[in-house]
Order: C-alpha cells, then sequence, then structure tokens
C-alpha cells in the first residue's frame, strides 16, 4: 500500500456517517464511535504513524471487537466521521508550481514545488473564540506600563501600525515567522512554512503549538513569494467580522534567521558586503572571511522602498544579472514588503543570533583551540574541561527548565535552549572563572556578552537597563578581534549591537524569537514519512486537517475524559499548592505571623506556590532548586531568600523566608581579575551574586509574594554557590 496521506479528504459524508455519533462502539461498553475514532487519529499523529500503520492497526483492533461494532473499517472512514463532526477544517487547496506555465501553475506535469494554502480565518476565529477576554485585554495591560518594555505592544513599530486600525474594531497584532527546513535528506527541495502567533495573548499562550496560525506553506525548490502571497489568504489590513465583533489584523513584527530573512525578505544574503537590513555598515572581505563594523548610519523605511525601486528598475535592464543586482541591501520589492515594513517590523531573533550565534562560535575556540592571521588561542585543557562539565552535571535546574544543559563534550549538538542556559546561567559563574585563570581577556568578553544577554532578556526592561546594555554590547564589539581574532566579527556580532535600539522599535527580544516557530517546523517534519515531494507535502496537508480537526473536537465536549486521558500529551503540570500542613508554634516563623495577626492561633502551611507562572517551593534537604528567590524589602532593597515555609491564610498567603547572606559576582574575583570599568559597575552584573557554599542566614522575615522579584538558579562551585536570577520570559523550551 503507498502511503499518500491523502485519503479520503475529498470523499462526500455519506448518511452513514451522521449516524454514528455518540453511538456506542458495540453493546458491552460505553466508548462511543465518537471517542475511538478521535484516539486512533491522535494516536496517529502523537506516534508519526503512516496511514499503511493505521489501516493495519485498525484491523488489528477490528479483530478484538464483537462482530456487531460500529468501528469504520478504513482510514478514510475514520476520516470522514471526523470531517462530519468538525465540518469547518481549515479548507486546504493543493496547488502544484511551475516557473514556465502560465501563471506558475503546473499543467505540464513536471512541478517544481508544491504550495498547499490553508484557511487563516477559521484558525484566527477558534484563537479568538477561545481567549476572547485576554484578545481584548493584554494589549492594553502591556500598553499601560510606563517606562518599561513588556512585549511587543510597547514598541513604537506597534504603536505606529495602531493609527491605521478603523474606529470601533479591535486590533489583532501578528508576529509571522518565515523559515525554511529540510525533511528529505535533500538540500535542494525544502518545506517554509507560514505561522503566525497572536500578539494580543500573552508569551506563554500564543507560542503554544496549539495556538500557532499556519497560513499555508510550500515544498520543494527555491521560494517564490510573490506566488506564495498571491494565494495565501490575505487577512491582513482588513476587516474581519466575527459575531459582529469587528476586528482588524496587521503584521507587527516578522522573526527569521539570517538565511530565512535574506529569502523571505528579498534581500543580500548573510554574508554579503550589503547585508545587514538596519544600518549602512558594510562588510570588508579578510583572507576569505566577511567581517563587520560596529553600527553606522541607521537605515529607513523610505530608504528601502527607494533601493529597492532601483533594483527592480536594474533588473528588467539586466536580466541576465537578476541574482546579483542589489541597491542597499535590497534586491527589490515582493509581495511581502505590502504587510511588512522594513526595517521597522524586522525581528532580531534571540534564539539563532544571541543564544546560538557568537556564545557557540566562541565556546569552539576555547575548547579546540584557534589559530588564524596573527590571532593563537590555547584550547582548554583537560582538567579544566572535565572541572567545568562536573560543576555543570551538579546544577539542579528549576522546575521551568524541561531541557537540561548536557554534557560538554556534546556541546556541537547543544540545542538553541541549551546554549541559551549557557549564556545567561553557566558562562558568567562557572565558565568564566576556570577561563579566567589563563585566558583572562576571553573571560572578560564572556562576562560582558553574559551580562549583556541577561538585562536585554528580562521580562521587563527600563531605559537605564538600554543605556547599560548598550554599554556593555559596545565594549564587547570592540575588543572583540583581541580577544577571539580578526574573524570574530561576523554579521551576527554586529546584528547584537542594534538589540539595545530595536528594543523601543520592537519590544523586548524574549517575546518573538524564533523557539515557538523552529517548533513548528518540528512538528511538521513528524507529519512526512515519505520522501517524493508530492507524497509528502500532501501528508503534510492531510496531516493538518486531522491536527486542526482533532484539537476543535477536544474542545467541544464530546469527546469523553477517559478517551482524552488515554491520548494526552505529556504534561508537566504539579499541585498547585502542593501537601497542606500546620506551622509548629516553637517555630521563629510563628511569632512573627502572629504579630502580624494577632487574631489568628493556627497557621495553616502549603508546600507549594505560583508566582507570575513560576513555581515556588519549599527547602527540603533534597534540593534547592525551586526554593531560593530574590525579594525586596519594605525600602526597595534587594535581598537573596530561602523559602521555608508558605502560609495560607484569609488575606493571601504569606511566605516565610530566611535572608541569607550574598555577595555580588564581581567580588567574587580577584582585584586584578578585570581592568573593566563597566564589569566593576553595580548595574552591570546586578542580577548575579554568589553565596557561602552552606547558607548563612542573616534573619527570618515574613513577606507578601509580591515582594518576590525573581526565582534563583543555584549553580554550586567550590567553597561558594553562585546565584543567579532566572528569565521568567517564556519562551518554547
Amino acid at each position: 500500500m503507498v502511503d499518500t496521506g491523502f485519503e479520503g479528504n475529498d470523499v462526500n459524508h455519506g448518511p452513514e456517517v451522521s449516524q454514528v455519533h455518540g453511538v456506542r462502539l458495540h453493546d458491552h461498553t460505553d466508548v462511543t464511535v465518537d471517542d475511538m475514532v478521535y484516539v486512533l487519529l491522535k494516536f496517529a499523529r502523537l506516534c508519526h504513524l503512516t496511514d499503511e500503520a493505521v489501516s493495519k492497526l485498525l484491523k488489528v483492533i477490528k479483530l478484538a471487537l464483537p462482530e456487531k461494532n460500529k468501528l469504520p473499517n478504513t482510514l478514510p472512514a475514520l476520516r470522514r466521521v471526523a470531517q462530519d463532526a468538525v465540518p469547518e477544517g481549515l479548507h486546504s487547496t493543493f496547488i502544484a508550481y511551475c516557473p514556465n506555465c502560465p501563471n506558475n501553475i503546473c499543467t505540464c506535469g513536471s512541478p517544481s514545488a508544491y504550495f498547499v494554502k490553508i484557511d487563516i480565518v477559521s484558525q484566527l476565529k477558534r484563537i479568538i473564540n477561545t481567549y476572547s477576554e485576554m484578545i481584548h485585554e493584554y494589549p492594553a495591560k502591556v500598553m499601560a506600563e510606563v517606562g518599561t518594555f513588556v512585549d511587543v505592544q510597547s514598541g513604537s513599530a506597534y504603536r505606529s501600525k495602531l493609527m491605521n486600525v478603523p474606529p470601533g474594531h479591535v486590533p489583532i497584532a501578528i508576529n509571522e515567522f518565515v523559515d525554511g527546513a529540510s525533511y528529505t535528506n535533500s538540500t535542494s527541495i525544502q518545506t517554509w512554512p507560514i505561522c503566525m502567533s497572536v500578539l494580543n495573548l500573552d508569551p506563554q499562550t500564543r507560542h503554544s503549538a496549539k495556538n500557532v496560525i499556519i497560513g499555508g506553506y510550500w515544498h520543494g525548490t527555491k521560494p517564490d513569494w510573490d506566488f506564495i502571497y498571491s494565494h495565501i489568504e490575505n487577512v491582513y489590513s482588513q476587516t474581519l467580522d466575527f459575531e459582529n465583533v469587528l476586528y482588524y489584523p496587521f503584521c507587527a513584527v516578522v522573526t527569521h534567521d539570517m538565511p530565512g530573512r535574506a529569502s523571505h525578505l528579498n534581500l543580500m544574503s548573510v554574508n554579503a558586503k550589503d547585508s545587514c537590513p538596519f544600518c549602512k555598515t558594510q562588510g570588508i572581505c579578510f583572507n576569505h572571511h566577511m567581517t563587520y563594523g560596529a553600527p553606522g548610519e541607521p537605515r529607513t523605511h523610505a530608504e528601502f522602498v527607494q533601493n529597492s525601486k532601483a533594483a527592480d528598475a536594474l533588473r528588467l535592464q539586466y536580466p541576465n544579472r537578476k541574482s546579483t543586482i542589489a541597491v542597499g541591501g535590497s534586491k527589490g520589492l515582493t509581495a511581502v514588503h505590502e504587510h511588512c515594513v522594513v526595517p521597522d517590523d524586522v525581528a532580531i531573533d534571540a534564539m539563532h543570533t544571541v543564544d546560538t550565534g557568537p556564545p557557540k562560535d566562541d565556546f569552539t575556540k576555547l575548547m579546540e583551540g584557534c589559530r588564524n592571521a596573527d590571532f593563537t588561542l590555547q584550547r582548554l585543557t583537560d582538567e579544566e574541561k572535565a572541572e567545568i562539565n562536573d560543576y555543570i552535571l551538579r546544577i539542579n535546574w528549576p522546575h521551568e527548565i524541561d531541557r537540561k544543559l548536557r554534557d560538554i563534550s556534546t556541546f556541537k549538538n547543544y540545542k538553541a535552549s541549551e546554549w541559551k542556559l549557557y549564556v545567561l546561567y553557566v558562562a558568567p559563574t562557572v565558565v568564566a572563572t576556570v577561563v579566567g585563570r589563563h585566558h583572562k581577556e576571553q573571560a572578560e568578553s564572556i562576562l560582558l556578552y553574559s551580562a549583556f544577554v541577561a538585562l536585554v532578556s528580562k521580562s521587563q526592561i527600563s531605559q537605564p537597563d538600554l543605556n547599560q546594555a548598550e554599554k556593555l554590547i559596545n565594549r564587547w564589539f570592540l575588543r572583540r578581534k583581541n580577544d577571539w581574532g580578526p574573524y570574530s566579527c561576523t554579521n551576527k556580532a554586529h546584528e547584537l549591537c542594534h538589540i539595545p535600539s530595536r528594543i523601543p522599535i520592537n519590544g523586548p527580544i524574549r517575546c518573538y524569537s524564533g523557539y515557538w516557530g523552529e517548533a513548528t517546523l518540528m512538528t511538521l517534519g513528524g507529519y512526512i514519512t515519505q520522501k517524493n515531494p508530492a507524497t509528502a507535502a500532501k501528508q503534510i496537508h492531510t496531516r493538518l486537517e486531522d491536527a486542526f480537526r482533532l484539537r476543535v473536537w477536544e474542545s467541544s465536549a464530546k469527546i469523553s475524559d477517559k478517551a482524552m486521558a488515554v491520548v494526552k500529551d505529556r504534561s508537566s503540570k504539579v499541585k498547585t499548592t502542593g501537601t497542606a500542613g500546620q506551622l509548629d508554634s516553637d517555630s521563629p516563623y510563628f511569632q512573627l505571623l502572629k504579630h502580624r495577626h494577632p487574631f489568628e492561633d493556627t497557621f495553616v502551611t502549603q508546600s507549594r506556590l505560583f508566582i507570575q507562572k513560576c513555581r515556588y517551593d519549599v527547602y527540603s534537604s533534597k534540593s534547592m532548586a525551586n526554593s531560593i528567590l530574590y525579594f525586596q524589602d519594605d525600602k526597595g532593597a534587594i535581598h537573596l531568600g530561602l523559602l521555608e515555609y508558605i502560609c495560607t491564610l484569609l488575606s493571601g498567603p504569606e511566605l516565610c523566608v530566611q535572608k541569607l547572606y550574598y555577595e555580588p559576582l564581581s567580588k567574587a574575583f580577584p582585584e586584578d581579575f578585570t581592568h573593566e570599568l563597566v564589569l566593576r559597575d553595580e548595574k552591570t552584573l546586578k542580577l548575579y551574586g554568589y553565596m557561602p557554599k552552606n547558607p548563612h542566614a542573616l534573619s527570618r522575615i515574613v513577606i507578601k509574594p509580591a515582594q518576590v522579584t525573581a526565582k534563583c538558579i543555584v549553580i554550586p562551585f567550590d567553597e561558594v554557590s553562585y546565584v543567579t536570577s532566572m528569565s521568567s520570559v517564556f519562551e518554547h523550551n
């Protein structure tokens, strides 16, 4: 049997299909046909089964059922039941593309690619219906924050587009993500989905896989963006009427990695001379390596349009040189530029540029050594590598971090989320300390970079934070050639210097990073079980339809909890309050609480509390991974604390905390460790500190949850433990 992945999608619903809904599978069970169809289709998607495997599984199940059962006999029949239960679907359209046929629609029988158009409105409508309250309230909540950058709505690009929203309409801001992936071991055949997330939702909600909108996807050779956007459903800058409420979607920010950006926005390639979309700095070729200087004169949208039109004119004049013609970095206007304002809407992707750019390059040089031109860097010794590795593997990571940092011998296989852990928590503590013994300049560079990333990764970024971040990254870039060699000033290193000036335009970089889009790419890759381009494209087509219908079906209350429990996704949820107890009257905290609440005779405790979606556990001897926190006292000073009890009161929970002795990270290094004045500035490493290996309690205090400013990660090292503030900005891990 050939697994086309496309069976049954065009089969009309027979009258027998509508008669099975709510009917028991057979006389001796309370499981319905709907339940069983749902479980089988969901199981197929979770386990990436081929259609042939599902068909055989169906036959095996039928063997165990009584002869008189109502379970459909074939996979197409299963899909017809799902289609009848959820008739809206995605209404996908499958298009064969050929560059030589009229209108690029293949009639010759030899298409070079396939494009699948998907109903965006149906997906958007489901999200609006599900999260109606948040859709209306979240943007206003962000914009009410004065003096800090919290989300995309804090940026000037979003605010300027609000001026185009007609009166009486609810603005729907979209983050578009575009990237290509090879699923079939072919460099010429790639899949390019157009993914969208709704910025009216908070980051954790909008980046959930079930809330990602796929507007269509290209499967084949180099994408033709004019063709794609002429067929994709245009929802931008027009009125959508859902249940008598008017909505106005618009593109607020577009995220790519650098090669994807060059393709999607029709710009010069990554290592071209004029490849920066944000400024006019040009690269210099040195020994076959392209290097870039500090940011120069900013580009404007008006200049981009002018340069693009000039490039279009030159391409008409010299048709044989189309691929090499560009003006000001632009190769011409395409349909993409009708909704994407360059450079205003163009994001700097934290995933590919901040987390896995220079940090990976620099760590590779530390691990393997480097010798080029007049620069030589000795690699770390085996003893130093073993020491770093030992401390990394001893870290007890908090509940929120699913993917832990692995053994450094596998660093070349680290995922982007692991590099993020390295940059934020391990590099400025363990790595900088060990490296600083024999490579002082490189240790200083690591500290400068990690301090910069920590500041621009905060959930709320103030203007003073941006000012300090700009000092750090400019100093880091200025000394980069001396620290890491003449080829280290790459395009990514240059682009990092733009982040402090881009955050006021697009908002914090963690709010639109590429993690959610890359996770979607992985999901689509799991739908493919055949290498043939046409078959692979159709498999994605069919299985996206299945996934959408299953999602709607789940929320319809027509599937039993028993059926959904069988195939539910792995959950990391834990009890929100932990275990209950009572505070001993001999506890030092009892008198503190009694003083605050004189009419209370007993105090009920719980072992867990969630604050701003972060989990905090009462300390136990097993682990302090979720028990160390920063808190603010009544005078505004920040302290380090160990959570010992959580008391439940009518007025709300209160936290019993040991105030711990700790010092700023800058004091952990010898006096002659660094001559960088910016690293000695208390504002630089304020998110990092250290405490004795056995914490020393200064006092006991009772605080409110609102006084907690951050959860901490504890990193053991020799006779001290480093303490770092955990980034609370949600990104798909």
